[in-house]
């Protein structure tokens, strides 16, 4: 039988007030305690100073938010566990993923380092869980990892890493942020091996970059005769 004692000093701080939560469009609610939500998050300790509050209903409207990424945010902030696994889900389509980014993306709007490092954590585990026949499934949204993250992220750099060593063709297709893909070929610079053979730009082999003749005599510039 598992013990399920824990130690006194373990306990979370559910003393105190509580400030709702207002979150998306629908404007999905949370009650949450003060001390929970400001223990590590900036934002949130500005959200509650009285010189920032313009009513007395101690509520934080968060209307361009996400309201399953707040609720993976709330039960992280009670149970100190990322709940985004589903039982019996398919493997190959599974949310987790794009759901551990948001989650990664949310925590860097609300400054909360300790949720960020478990929403890596969490990644991480997702990726080197055991499947059948050895496959692996990586996060491939790289847009959305570098539109919501700065310059220098740890998230960014985790996406870069993983498309430069784990990385397919097919995942290229969707990508367009600019700074993502100096950043990835910055990377494969750094980590390719040497080709085996002899250079294609050794002294000798100038003329493999020469335009055909046929070329050049199509773009001659034309000159018409004078009437």
């Amino acid at each position: 039988m598992a013990d399920p004692r824990g130690y006194v000093d373990q306990g979370k701080p559910l003393d105190g007030e509580v400030w709702t939560v207002e979150v998306g469009g629908s404007k999905q609610k949370w009650v949450l305690h003060e001390n929970l939500l400001c223990n590590g998050s900036a934002f949130y300790r500005s959200a509650v100073k009285k010189e920032w509050s313009h009513d007395h209903t101690r509520t934080i409207p968060m209307p361009d938010d996400e309201a399953d990424v707040f609720q993976v945010y709330a039960q992280w902030l009670y149970q100190a566990k990322i709940l985004v696994k589903e039982r019996n889900e398919d493997r190959e389509f599974t949310l987790e993923l794009g759901t551990l980014t948001k989650c990664y993306i949310f925590g860097e709007k609300i400054q909360e380092v300790f949720f960020q490092n478990a929403t890596i954590d969490s990644i991480f585990a997702r990726v080197h869980q055991d499947e059948k026949g050895g496959t692996r499934w990586y996060p491939t949204d790289a847009d959305t990892v570098y539109d919501g993250t700065p310059e220098g992220s740890p998230l960014r750099m985790l996406i870069v890493d993983m498309f430069a060593y784990h990385g397919q063709q097919t995942w290229m297709k969707a990508q367009r942020n600019v700074d993502f893909l100096v950043d990835l070929a910055k990377k494969l610079l750094d980590v390719r091996e040497r080709p085996s053979g002899p250079s294609p730009v050794s002294r000798n082999t100038s003329s493999v970059y020469h335009k055909l003749a046929q070329e050049a005599v199509a773009q001659e510039p034309k000159v018409e005769a004078d009437d």
